[in-house]
């Protein structure tokens, strides 16, 4: 019995140690646990709704955002078509030929005087569309062409071309140290496709790059002989080599390459004259969804003329004077044939008309730039008198060409 009272007051310890630890106040303690979490859970379910709200308001805003968006788009498209369109009433409002004069630095200025657009030389008045001075830089001469460089992405055939007497400054205008017109020309072709990149516009560039050299045409990538061929269409180069690229970066590689072999010697009028003319033609094909635009750029550097009295040429020197001289008359005479709208124009007379008759029979625009140099009076006034010709011309109302691609 002892034995049991013994173990009965050890259990009422124990429940009493039990009781000291909170175990009567665990129903307590669970109560309220259970109504923190409950509390805890609505404000969970609140946030979820107020998230689900927002996430709501956020795809309303990304609707109207996608709306204004395309609407955006479709204005802009409507925009560039609109450019395009006063691009072009621009330059068939100015003519189809347009002729620039570059004046070259030099120290007797005196001799000359100039507005925006005339010249007077020796006493002789000259019209130009538009006169650069001595001061002129070559991003202003390209500002002044950047339409007619923008237009052979419309799919116009495009012709630009230096002329002047030798040591005027017409390489430079069109090379330069890697700034002039033809480099220029190309970062602006860049510029703008990357710009039409969500057009879905696929570029292809073809370029060739030519001389004439004593009425010979030469690659000059290859520095083989080309021959003009003719089909019921159009003139194409025989034997011509083709950088084919879908970005301009390699192609200004190529060109500078090619530069490097162009025909150049020394002369009485000019230490180190160019004596051959150098074409350069680059083919751009923009290809969408829907069409396919198809442009032409050619640049032309034309070798200085010089009198043959005045250069003292022998030998070598005077049968390339003879042929340079040649070809700048035949391509005078073909501008005269064109003035007076005559019958037959002579373009086979020498392999540079021959080479410019596709931009010289309408559909195109032709824009050239002559140089003078104020230092030797009669032939800036002969140059003069051939840009006024030029200027009198009308090619015709001009084309581009595009291919609308039919979906089956």
């Amino acid at each position: 019995m002892k034995g049991y009272l013994t173990k009965l007051k050890g259990i009422l310890q124990d429940l009493k140690t039990l009781n000291n630890k909170g175990v009567e106040d665990i129903p307590n303690k669970t109560e309220k646990y259970i109504i923190d979490n409950e509390k805890e859970f609505e404000n969970i379910k609140q946030r979820i709704y107020e998230y689900e709200q927002l996430i709501s308001l956020v795809q309303n805003q990304k609707k109207e955002l996608q709306l204004s968006l395309n609407a955006a788009v479709n204005q802009i498209n409507e925009m560039k078509r609109c450019n395009t369109n006063l691009r072009n009433e621009i330059l068939d409002l100015k003519g189809a030929v347009r002729v620039f004069c570059r004046i070259k630095p030099s120290q007797v200025m005196n001799k000359i005087e100039y507005t925006d657009d005339e010249i007077d030389f020796d006493g002789k008045n000259f019209k130009v569309d538009k006169v650069f001075s001595e001061k002129s830089t070559q991003l202003e001469i390209f500002n002044e062409l950047e339409l007619f460089i923008e237009n052979v992405l419309d799919g116009y055939k495009i012709c630009i071309f230096a002329y002047g007497q030798t040591g005027s400054g017409k390489t430079y205008t069109m090379e330069g140290s890697g700034d002039g017109l033809i480099y220029n020309s190309l970062e602006k072709l860049d510029k703008s496709i990357e710009l039409m990149s969500k057009d879905k516009l696929v570029p292809t560039f073809k370029l060739k790059y030519l001389e004439i050299y004593n009425e010979t045409i030469v690659d000059l990538f290859t520095q083989k002989n080309v021959t003009i061929a003719h089909n019921s269409t159009s003139i194409t180069f025989k034997d011509a080599s083709e950088i084919i690229a879908d970005n301009v970066t390699e192609i200004r590689n190529k060109i500078k390459e090619a530069s490097n072999k162009r025909t150049v010697g020394e002369t009485k009028c000019n230490s180190k004259s160019s004596r051959s003319h150098a074409i350069f033609i680059l083919d751009v094909e923009l290809k969408s969804p829907t069409e396919i635009r198809s442009g032409s750029l050619c640049l032309i550097d034309l070798a200085g003329s010089e009198r043959l009295r005045e250069s003292k040429a022998e030998n070598e020197r005077l049968k390339e004077t003879q042929s340079i001289n040649k070809s700048l008359s035949a391509l005078g005479n073909v501008f005269s044939a064109i003035k007076t709208s005559e019958n037959h124009i002579p373009f086979r007379n020498s392999k540079l008309t021959h080479l410019m008759q596709k931009y010289l029979t309408g559909h195109s625009r032709m824009a050239m730039i002559v140089n003078i140099n104020p230092e030797s009076l009669n032939e800036s006034v002969c140059t003069l008198r051939f840009a006024t010709k030029v200027s009198e011309c009308n090619l015709g109302k001009s084309k581009k060409s595009i291919k609308i691609i039919h979906k089956e």
